[in-house]
């Protein structure tokens, strides 16, 4: 599902954010990463798996599933893949289960064999439209929100990721000396980069620190969407080696505007490797 591509990707990209969403702190929140692991076993494969440093074993593995279609066997499925993946690996880890629905009415899958691990503590099911956003949302908590939230509330809400975008994020990045000589800056509206070391910069100069972005995203506007989806997009294939292939339009909405009654579009694409 795209849907879950998109979920996977942030994921990926910002591991916190699963503790963001399910309202936990833990010292070692920075340290997880997130993969997709194969199960010997046909037909069978998990599809989301948080797991700490191999020396942290006392830290949960957090087991996730994003759900956004339903599924009578939803649930017989997981715990199997869960349980399946206990008996050939054996960790030492306690482990967590979480699930992702959009809301409730996706929430179909039979529950009768599996009502003891769901009342448990070891099982969250998180209905996104239900989550309450904090003040001090991170960027990623808001573009999955903005995934759920109803047409009404998406223009706003957008345009707070705008403003949070324009707050968090390095703005100016140099691909070629060429560009620094013309004085010709212009990069993504957001962008990520893993695998370098951590630290301030007031710009991201892609031959002094040896690689491009892992992930870029681009906020569209009416003004800027064909330029942005085309020549801007071309540029990044090119000059940053991010595939087309690779590109994904994981939002968009239109809407009518009342005062200037036409026509006006947004949307989100992301691209990454």
């Amino acid at each position: 599902m795209k849907t879950d591509s998109l979920f996977y990707r942030l994921f990926q990209t910002f591991p916190p954010l699963l503790f963001d969403l399910l309202g936990v702190t833990l010292p070692a929140a920075n340290t997880y990463r997130f993969q997709s692991v194969e199960l010997k076993q046909t037909a069978f494969r998990l599809d989301g798996l948080f797991s700490p440093p191999e020396t942290y074993i006392h830290s949960p593995l957090f087991f996730v599933e994003v759900q956004f279609q339903p599924d009578d066997a939803f649930y017989q499925r997981f715990f199997c893949e869960l349980f399946l993946y206990l008996r050939q690996f054996d960790p030492p880890n306690p482990w967590q289960a979480v699930v992702l629905y959009p809301n409730r009415t996706v929430d179909t899958g039979k529950t009768f064999h599996y009502q003891d691990l769901l009342a448990s503590p070891r099982v969250t099911r998180l209905y996104l439209d239900e989550l309450e956003q904090p003040e001090n949302a991170s960027l990623s908590f808001r573009l999955v929100k903005l995934v759920t939230t109803p047409l009404s509330e998406a223009i706003p809400l957008a345009q707070q990721i705008v403003e949070q975008t324009s707050r968090e994020t390095i703005q100016r990045q140099h691909y070629s000396l060429a560009q620094v000589k013309n004085r010709e800056f212009m990069g993504p509206d957001v962008f990520a980069v893993v695998g370098v070391p951590k630290g301030e910069r007031k710009s991201w100069v892609v031959w002094e620190e040896g690689k491009g972005p892992d992930v870029v995203i681009e906020l569209l506007s009416e003004s800027t969407a064909e330029y942005d989806k085309t020549e801007k997009k071309r540029l990044y294939e090119v000059q940053l080696l991010l595939r087309e292939s690779q590109m994904r339009i994981v939002a968009c909405r239109e809407w009518m505007s009342d005062q200037e009654a036409s026509w006006n579009t947004w949307g989100v694409f992301f691209i990454g490797r």
